[in-house]
């Protein structure tokens, strides 16, 4: 939305602020989590869950992290970009997306 209205420096976009603020303070209380596939995860978490990512949520990386917090793994960001990610094709789409991460977030 930034882009397409020309907003960039008025108005920084929300992942940003998440991953250049929330994330790192989450991080330096040992609370970081695992933001999709943008991840590197031990093998044997995944031994231990059952061999895949968990099931039971609509946001199966938030899942994995508190999987793996249960189990003593501790969580680690790194914050510097190593991917770029796609942003949603419409506003309808983008309010899809946060409405999922906020429900599997509950």
């Amino acid at each position: 939305m930034q882009a397409n209205l020309g907003l960039e420096q008025a108005m920084p976009d929300d992942q940003r602020f998440f991953f250049e603020g929330i994330m790192p303070g989450r991080d330096g209380w040992d609370a970081a989590f695992c933001c999709g596939s943008n991840s590197v995860t031990r093998r044997a978490l995944f031994d231990e869950i059952g061999g895949g990512l968990p099931d039971g949520s609509i946001t199966e990386d938030m899942l994995l992290t508190l999987s793996s917090l249960r189990r003593g793994y501790i969580t680690r960001y790194l914050n510097e970009p190593l991917a770029f990610g796609l942003a949603p094709e419409s506003t309808a789409a983008f309010f899809v997306r946060r409405q999922r991460w906020a429900q599997g977030a509950i």
